[in-house]
């Protein structure tokens, strides 16, 4: 029998396949602590699939949800509902749903009931009731997928002759939704209500993509249905041809959501403590590298076929192993030994130093710092980017530093355009500042926008206010790959020669 994770392309039909999978992806997870005790482990995928695990504050796995992190596309604004309840779940303290009904017009008023895959983190969180935005995602049960409306339409009058021997039966609208979840048909009458519903929709985009963990295709449908746009997610088994856009999806679906708009604040008492230190839960910090911890870390999993692509020196030896590795190989299968060793020989030493940098620069844009940046030239490409060059032994020191691009994949290259970076620091003479730092555009390293997007979100405004402001005064490096340190005295200049000799001494 099919379940949820298959919609996403995981194999979890017992018991032992779901603790296989938290074997597999507990230790590739991001620890997310919930404030009211137990954590969610959160895995996912560069194609969207997600795991959310529940960890108890024993340190026990208690459950866990998929979820799909959804598109680009229509759906990617999220579904407008008016919330108005919660409804923890039954099964463990950190599941929980929320219910409201459709905000827009056209949706009239629509209940719906969702799952969440991190209610505590959020949900659980929000002063109800709340207009919100939520991203909200159908995971296939049953699955009928139509060419077109007409074809829609014919097969809901076979069904109905077949069922009842008319064919004028009730028929849904090719845009509707129906909270099945919400009614008591079949259930108990002291069970708790479902996130379920049987809807229609028109298929405005559709994609084949496949889990990367278990290389198992899935099916992602954009969707437009009563009320707003969706993701609808199915295993490949229930999609007999590849669907139509412009076509009808119909069928019946569990449904999961994460809230976009409005996130609640964090809670003052898990912010500070009273001694000053940084609470238990705070999980912006990295791990230790080269001796020091990044307070606000960037945690980008590196690209590095991507990195290759923009970073010269990777680049360079990318293309010398390219070059190198298969004429060697060539060689050595026309058994000329001696000139295929030489060739062979630059390509293992590329592989060795492209190995030594791409673990290098995954831990760089694990661990290191989250800065912010500010295009300031465009022909040449330049950026300056703000750091803070304390080590924690000195006083508070800020500098900038300009730095030369040769593209800024995934942002605009207009003057003053902003976006996240991730910055690595040199030790400096006296131990008590940096003495230089390196700041790399997040983009160089990663393709996934959204993951981008939301690091960026980390940094402050006034961080980009006061490099702005430094911009607009001119107390930025004039030339790439220097550094100003803004809080030092300017330096000391000596007083003018003399434009005459001193008067003789009288005697």
């Amino acid at each position: 029998m099919a379940t949820h994770f298959d919609c996403i392309g995981f194999r979890v039909n017992d018991l032992d396949d779901f603790d296989t999978l938290v074997g597999l992806t507990a230790p590739m997870s991001k620890p997310v602590p919930t404030f009211a005790g137990g954590t969610y482990l959160h895995f996912a995928t560069p194609e969207g699939c997600e795991f959310w695990m529940q960890m108890s504050p024993e340190g026990e796995i208690i459950g866990g949800h998929p979820h799909f992190a959804g598109t680009n596309g229509p759906a990617a604004a999220g579904f407008a509902l008016d919330l108005g309840q919660t409804t923890p779940g039954a099964s463990t303290p950190l599941d929980g749903g929320l219910h409201g009904t459709m905000a827009e017009e056209e949706g009239c008023g629509c209940p719906v009931l969702f799952e969440v895959p991190d209610f505590r983190q959020y949900a659980a969180r929000l002063t109800l009731p709340v207009r919100a935005r939520v991203q909200l995602v159908g995971f296939a049960e049953e699955l009928n997928i139509s060419a077109s409306e007409e074809e829609f339409v014919q097969a809901q009058r076979a069904e109905s002759e077949a069922r009842t021997g008319d064919n004028s039966g009730m028929r849904m609208a090719v845009e509707s939704f129906i909270p099945s979840g919400l009614f008591n048909t079949g259930r108990k009458t002291d069970s708790p209500p479902g996130a379920r519903a049987v809807l229609a929709g028109r298929i405005l985009a559709w994609e084949r993509r496949k889990n990367l963990l278990s290389e198992r295709p899935f099916y992602v449908l954009t969707i437009r249905t009563l009320g707003g746009c969706m993701d609808i997610v199915a295993s490949a088994e229930m999609v007999p041809r590849e669907p139509q856009v412009g076509g009808v999806v119909f069928g019946r679906f569990w449904l999961s959501g994460r809230l976009l708009d409005p996130l609640p604040p964090v809670p003052v008492a898990a912010e500070t403590k009273p001694d000053g230190k940084e609470p238990e839960d705070w999980d912006d910090a990295g791990e230790s590298m080269h001796g020091t911890v990044a307070r606000r870390a960037a945690k980008v999993p590196l690209n590095f076929l991507r990195y290759c692509r923009y970073a010269s020196v990777h680049r360079f030896l990318a293309q010398c192993f390219l070059v190198f590795a298969p004429l060697a190989g060539l060689l050595f299968l026309l058994h000329w030994w001696v000139t295929g060793t030489l060739l062979a020989l630059p390509a293992l030493i590329a592989a060795a130093l492209l190995a030594r940098l791409r673990a290098l620069a995954s831990m760089i844009f694990k661990n290191a710092a989250l800065t912010p940046g500010v295009v300031v030239s465009t022909d040449p490409l330049e950026f300056v980017s703000i750091a803070d060059m304390d080590t924690g032994a000195g006083p508070t020191s800020i500098a900038v530093k300009r730095e030369a691009l040769r593209v800024l994949p995934g942002h605009s290259t207009a003057l003053g355009t902003r976006f996240p970076c991730v910055s690595s620091f040199r030790d400096g003479p006296s131990g008590k500042r940096w003495e230089n730092f390196y700041p790399i555009p997040l983009s160089l390293g990663t393709g996934d926008l959204r993951l981008v997007e939301a690091r960026g979100s980390r940094l402050k405004a006034d961080e980009f206010a006061e490099l702005d402001g430094l911009i607009a005064e001119g107390r930025i490096p004039a030339k790439s790959g220097e550094v100003l340190f803004i809080n030092d005295p300017p330096p000391a200049t000596p007083p003018p020669l003399p434009k005459q000799p001193p008067p003789l001494p009288k005697s």
